[in-house]
C-alpha cells in the first residue's frame, strides 16, 4: 500500500474518490483528499469536465504543497490585479454561457461579441428561424437569458460589468420607442398642465425615459409605488402649488 499522496480524475467526486483508494490499496472512508479542479461550472449549475484530486492515506502526513513564488501573487488570467475578472473575461463568459443555453435549448443560435468596456458587455445574438421564442411576450425571455447570462458572467461579482443581450436589433428599436414615448408623453404633461404616469415599464425601460428627459428643463421624471406596481411619473417643472 502507498503512503504517498497521488493525482487521480473522474468525472464525478465519487468515482475520483474510488480511484484514489484503488491506488491506495485501501477503502473509500480511508483517504483524505483535496480537490485540485473540478468541472466548469456555469450558473453554478450546469458543468463538463472532471474532478481532480490530490488524496492520501487517512493518518498520513500529506507531501506540502509547492510553495507560493516570493512576492505578491500574479492575478490570474483574465482578472485584474485585485482580482476581479476584466471586462474581456466577462464577455468571454458572457458568450460561452449563453452558447451553451441555445445549445440546450436545441438552438443553433450564435453570440457575437460586440464590444466589451467600462459600459459593459454587449452580446449580439442571431437566430433568423427562432426570434420571436427568444424574445418572447414584451422581450421577457430575452430579459430572463440576459439575466441568466450576467449572473453566470459575473460570478455572483458585486458591482460587476453590465450584460446585455440583443437579437436582430431589437434592443435598439426598444429603446428608441420608449425615447419617443417618452418626448410624448413629456409634450402631453406640459400642455394639460400636470403630471403623466408611464405604468408597466421594467427597471431599465424606466432607466431609458429618465435618460431621454434627463436634459430637459420643462418636466422632471421619478418613479413612485413598488413592485410591479413601481410607475414613472413625468411632471413639468413650475406646477402652481
Amino acid at each position: 500500500m502507498s503512503n504517498e499522496a497521488l493525482e487521480v480524475t473522474g468525472k464525478s467526486l465519487a468515482e475520483a474518490q474510488e480511484s484514489a483508494a484503488t491506488e491506495l490499496g485501501v477503502g473509500v472512508d480511508e483517504i483524505e483528499y483535496e480537490v485540485v479542479t473540478e468541472p466548469k461550472r456555469i450558473l453554478g449549475v450546469i458543468g463538463s469536465g472532471h474532478y481532480t484530486l490530490r488524496a492520501w492515506r487517512k493518518g498520513a502526513t500529506p507531501p506540502s504543497a509547492p510553495p507560493p513564488a516570493a512576492g505578491a501573487a500574479a492575478p490570474s488570467e483574465g482578472e485584474d490585479a485585485e482580482g476581479k475578472p476584466s471586462v474581456e473575461e466577462v464577455a468571454r463568459r458572457a458568450q460561452e454561457i449563453a452558447l451553451h443555453i441555445f445549445s440546450m435549448m436545441g438552438l443553433e443560435a450564435t453570440a457575437e461579441i460586440v464590444s466589451a468596456d467600462h459600459d459593459g458587455v454587449l452580446l449580439d445574438v442571431k437566430n433568423p428561424t427562432s426570434q420571436g421564442l427568444l424574445i418572447g411576450r414584451h422581450g421577457d425571455t430575452l430579459d430572463a437569458l440576459q439575466f441568466l447570462v450576467g449572473v453566470g458572467a459575473n460570478r455572483g461579482e458585486h458591482g460587476g460589468y453590465r450584460v446585455t443581450l440583443d437579437l436582430g436589433g431589437y434592443r435598439k428599436r426598444q429603446e428608441e420607442k420608449l425615447q419617443q414615448t417618452a418626448l410624448d408623453t413629456a409634450a402631453q404633461a406640459i400642455e394639460a398642465g400636470q403630471e403623466a404616469v408611464i405604468p408597466g415599464l421594467k427597471a431599465y425601460e424606466r432607466r431609458i425615459v429618465h435618460n431621454a428627459l434627463a436634459d430637459r428643463d420643462d418636466v422632471e421624471t421619478y418613479s413612485e409605488g413598488e413592485g410591479n406596481q413601481r410607475q414613472l411619473v413625468i411632471s413639468p417643472k413650475n406646477l402652481p402649488e
